[in-house]
């Protein structure tokens, strides 16, 4: 009987364990369900997959998917240009934003971005493409997109991940951007994006969490406080 008590205890604090170190999903979003948090600019929107063939020269790279990546029947993601197929050069245009809303990422740890992207885009010095995250001071960009050679020519969803603890903060946001800055750059479909996941480590473990450890310390101490009789005994 012992040894099952012992077995039900070490189960439980394991678990309790498990639980307390375990990476939890902070933010998510398809862009099916609630997006008034998010803002826009320039060409930027949210809707369905609406493929469009990009025109002729001077244009590079694949058309818009012509599905989003979320395996249900929405269809709904985040492009630049959706109904468009392309973005060109406007003399004095500002850079074209999606951000997101703020996320609390305060006594977090191990904290992962993550997204999907079917991105065509051109190399600097003619567009430059962003993503980034708000440190609570400062917007942090996380990658280049645009290294001559090595522009994205999305012909599927491509999976990107970012580890971004060292920017979890009360006021966390991501945004992505793109910007054109020559007339010579070429005509591209541009970015679409799907299935943003934030996932991170709590500092301190949720309530429940709690409760199933102070149940297993409490059924250890008793265990032990038995043990002690029986010696004595």
């Amino acid at each position: 009987m012992k040894k099952i008590q012992a077995s039900v205890v070490g189960a439980a604090m394991s678990i309790a364990a498990t639980q307390a170190f375990a990476a939890t999903v902070v933010h998510e979003t398809d862009f099916a369900g609630d997006i008034s948090s998010f803002t826009m600019t320039g060409f930027w929107s949210i809707g369905p997959a609406w493929p469009s063939d990009i025109p002729q020269a001077p244009a590079i790279g694949n058309p818009d998917p012509t599905e989003d990546h979320t395996p249900t029947d929405d269809n709904m993601l985040a492009g630049v240009g959706n109904g468009l197929g392309y973005l060109v050069y406007v003399q004095g245009a500002e850079p074209g934003y999606l951000t997101s809303g703020v996320i609390d990422l305060s006594g977090y740890s191990d904290v992962t971005f993550s997204f999907w992207r079917f991105l065509n885009t051109d190399y600097l010095p003619y567009i430059r493409d962003t993503v980034e995250v708000f440190d609570g001071a400062v917007w942090r960009g996380l990658v280049d997109m645009n290294v001559p050679g090595e522009q994205p020519r999305d012909s599927e969803w491509t999976l990107q991940s970012f580890d971004v603890s060292a920017y979890a903060n009360a006021d966390f946001r991501y945004r992505f951007g793109y910007e054109v800055l020559s007339p010579a750059a070429y005509v591209v479909t541009s970015w679409n994006v799907d299935d943003v996941v934030i996932e991170g480590v709590r500092a301190v473990p949720e309530p429940g969490v709690w409760a199933l450890m102070i149940l297993g310390f409490a059924a250890a101490g008793a265990m032990l406080r038995r043990a002690g009789r029986a010696v004595c005994a």
